[in-house]
């Protein structure tokens, strides 16, 4: 998707997508729910997972 990583904080990881220079965190759980991953996507600039 064009998403690169850039850090790690305490209980985050650090996504930018590049084309657009958005940023997202995303929160390290065993589990994100659906509202969480359409914000990421959103934030990002990107197209939602097929689910």
């Amino acid at each position: 998707m064009g998403v690169i990583f850039v850090r790690e904080g305490a209980r985050h990881s650090v996504f930018l997508n590049p084309q657009i220079g958005k940023t997202s965190t995303v929160q390290r759980h065993n589990e994100i729910d659906d509202f969480l991953i359409r914000k990421i996507c959103r934030d990002l600039g990107i197209q939602e997972p097929k689910r």
